[in-house]
């Protein structure tokens, strides 16, 4: 079960969202990386919009995401995992004491373990004392390899774990949004029953997982932002709480930001819908008064 800690973490279920349509015009559309300038600021910062199971070869071919990390004095992430840290992962993701298997239907379980041999090669015994939260995020996270070639045909590390790697190597300092007990508590904190609705109703949703994975891909590569974020609305079934998973977390991040980019440049790396919507880090950086101008990366 260790192999799979980072890719828990690292998942696509930032990927979320909640309409607003008055406020429409001014949500980004397009777009992965921008450049945030004025309202005082010193030097230029810049925001990437991450997919936390890409691998880093995704960036050889966009080689303007390494040049704004180059001239970027910080990196900026949602939160760094130190070495110590996967222990507290490896705790908060177990239940020792109770079986998921134990409240799931004969049907259920078959479901389940199928799922997981396709995705990860160990079946349900190897995860029957996890939390049905985490289990999802091994599934989802594994879903977008499957799913498309062309994501596939990266290799490396996952973006994430690249730029930190990079940043400690040029002696960049690397600044967490969160920490890891925040992250725990968002992506894990769910009462059991809750998760375990959740992942009732995800079970039931037959293939449409690989299908989506599969847009989801497609959508990244376009850096249609705009796309990513109605693909969230029109799937409800497999996301948490947008309160919980994004507004909540993109508010408290907007409370740090101005000060950690005032004085020194900052490469900010989170998952993609942060950047998007009404409540996303791109309309309210604009709304606070920062010039956010989009830098399309694709080749």
């Amino acid at each position: 079960m260790k192999s799979h800690f980072k890719s828990l973490v690292f998942s696509i279920i930032t990927l979320l969202g909640i309409a607003a349509p008055q406020l429409q015009a001014q949500e980004p559309t397009k777009g992965l990386l921008y450049k945030i300038s004025g309202n005082g600021l010193k030097k230029p910062s810049y925001l990437f919009g991450t997919f936390h199971v890409l691998r880093s070869g995704y960036f050889d071919d966009r080689p303007l995401i390494g040049n704004c990390f180059e001239k970027a004095d910080k990196l900026v992430v949602e939160v760094e995992l130190l070495p110590g840290s996967m222990f507290a992962l490896q705790d908060a993701m177990s239940m020792p004491d109770v079986s998921v298997s134990d409240f799931l239907s004969t049907e259920e379980i078959d479901k389940l373990d199928r799922k997981l041999i396709r995705s990860t090669g160990s079946g349900i015994d190897s995860y029957n004392h996890t939390k049905p939260a985490a289990i999802m995020l091994s599934l989802t996270s594994a879903m977008p390899v499957q799913s498309k070639e062309k994501f596939s045909m990266y290799t490396g590390e996952v973006m994430d774990t690249h730029l930190m790697e990079k940043a400690h190597d040029n002696d960049k300092p690397v600044i967490s949004l969160e920490t890891v007990d925040e992250q725990v508590d968002v992506l894990l904190g769910e009462p059991i029953e809750l998760q375990l609705s959740q992942l009732k109703d995800y079970l039931n949703l037959e293939n449409k997982d690989d299908t989506s994975s599969g847009k989801v891909v497609d959508l990244y590569f376009a850096e249609d932002l705009a796309g990513l974020y109605q693909m969230a609305l029109d799937n409800p079934d497999q996301i948490g709480s947008m309160d919980r998973m994004l507004t909540n977390r993109n508010n408290k991040w907007m409370q740090k930001l101005p000060d950690i980019m005032s004085d020194a440049s900052c490469f900010i790396a989170v998952g993609a819908l942060h950047l998007a919507g009404p409540d996303g880090l791109v309309y309210q950086l604009r709304k606070a008064g920062y010039t956010v101008t989009a830098l399309p990366v694709a080749k």
